[in-house]
């Protein structure tokens, strides 16, 4: 099984179209097809439609965002933003969100200059995705955001 975190092309649209998440999850983020779509990715400036695949099929997606709304979360003008991370129904309980947080360091460190700090957040109702991201050295600032379903917690993983 080879796992690889790499930018979105389009040899991957057709897994990820028929990407599936469960009713509960569709509540904290959006699906591929909404990002990639409906959402344009908000235009892509500044963000990076990224996927994870389990032997170049994509298992994960997610959206790497260095453009101004991560200030909504942190002062670090050197900081990333991960954004509408999810990864198919048929691959979860397979302990890949976790691979993923743990390759995903790495990764940014790799492709983004002078990038020092990750930054997410997650639904205070996301319970497993919190243990999730802090399992794997994801660290809860304290501070609370109000954002589309709910308040949410702010995390980072400094990359120094």
């Amino acid at each position: 099984m080879t796992l690889r975190i790499q930018p979105y092309q389009s040899s991957f649209y057709g897994d990820l179209v028929n990407f599936k998440l469960a009713e509960d999850q569709l509540q904290y983020t959006a699906t591929p097809y909404d990002c990639l779509m409906i959402r344009k990715v908000e235009l892509l400036e500044g963000k990076y439609p990224t996927v994870f695949s389990e032997d170049e099929r994509a298992v994960g997606f997610f959206v790497l965002d260095i453009s101004q709304d991560k200030m909504a979360l942190t002062t670090n003008k050197n900081s990333i933003l991960l954004r509408s991370l999810s990864i198919d129904s048929i691959y979860q309980g397979k302990g890949l969100g976790t691979k993923l947080m743990k390759m995903l360091p790495g990764y940014v460190k790799d492709v983004f200059t002078g990038i020092d700090e990750i930054v997410l957040c997650v639904n205070f109702g996301n319970r497993r995705a919190l243990k999730i991201y802090e399992d794997t050295g994801y660290i809860d600032t304290g501070r609370v955001i109000e954002g589309p379903k709910g308040p949410q917690h702010v995390l980072h993983y400094p990359l120094v």
